[in-house]
């Protein structure tokens, strides 16, 4: 078989993992997935991609998209303040307003958006521009479907900044979102990407219906229970990880899937 499902080796991923955990946990420097799961969403989206779609979007980019899926991530420093969280009310209606918070970050919808009305217009726009808005949108449709990024405004998000035990170390929940969760399957991002998109086209175009807009509701409405549903004893073990992968599995696939809309969409 080209890729056998099992339990990782949490203990051989134990030091890449922890290279990759910030020293705090703020909003100011949230990733949402780490390198591998971005790219497997880039993946996925390539491999549903129009002729005329697929040509631009390497013309564009250099090469392939899981080669700058994590852009975002790298360049933060640099780069417009973004709020790389899905921010949804009480009834999880995605939140536009305002569109800079209290810190000058700028929501995360607004901006997919007008990256999105911005790069419909690419021949016009400079290498730079098309690139970065081309990267934004990559990304951070990978970062909507994460369910750690969701901020639920009836407080239960704030299980997000509470420390649990994992492999021996104290890290924030977030942070088993992150990568973890989905170590459940082994290899790189080709073999994450082989296992997710397994869709038919007729469930594909389901999943591709609605908009942005409504995506983040389906989110927001299909996670909800990711910072309910914790262990009591703040110890994730393997139980806790088989649990929850097949909601990674569908935000990864789902994420791959719309992406692939959105960028045939612009490059029609």
């Amino acid at each position: 078989m080209r890729i056998q499902i099992i339990l990782c080796n949490l203990r051989m991923k134990k030091l890449i993992f922890c290279l990759l955990l910030l020293p705090a946990f703020t909003e100011v420097n949230l990733c949402a997935w780490n390198k591998r799961e971005h790219a497997a969403i880039a993946i996925i989206a390539e491999n549903h991609l129009s002729p005329k779609a697929k040509k631009n979007v390497r013309e564009i980019s250099g090469g392939h998209l899981a080669e700058e899926a994590s852009y975002l991530d790298e360049h933060r420093n640099s780069m417009l303040p973004i709020r790389h969280l899905l921010c949804v009310d009480e009834n999880f209606q995605c939140e536009l307003e305002p569109v800079l918070n209290e810190r000058g970050q700028k929501n995360v919808l607004v901006h997919i958006q007008d990256c999105i009305s911005e790069l419909k217009h690419y021949k016009e726009l400079d290498d730079s521009t098309r690139r970065v808005d081309l990267y934004c949108i990559v990304h951070l449709i990978g970062d909507i479907h994460c369910p750690g990024h969701v901020l639920y405004k009836d407080g239960r998000s704030e299980m997000q900044w509470v420390k649990f035990s994992y492999e021996g170390d104290d890290i924030y929940l977030h942070r088993i979102w992150d990568g973890p969760v989905t170590e459940y399957v082994s290899g790189g991002p080709l073999d994450l990407a082989y296992i997710c998109d397994v869709a038919t086209k007729r469930e594909i175009s389901k999943i591709q219906e609605g908009s942005l807009i409504d995506w983040g509701q389906e989110i927001a409405t299909r996670c909800q229970n990711v910072n309910l549903d914790v262990p009591a004893n703040h110890i994730i073990d393997d139980d806790y990880l088989m649990r929850n992968w097949p909601l990674a599995r569908q935000e990864l696939t789902y994420a791959g899937y719309r992406l692939a809309k959105i960028l045939n969409e612009i490059f029609r």
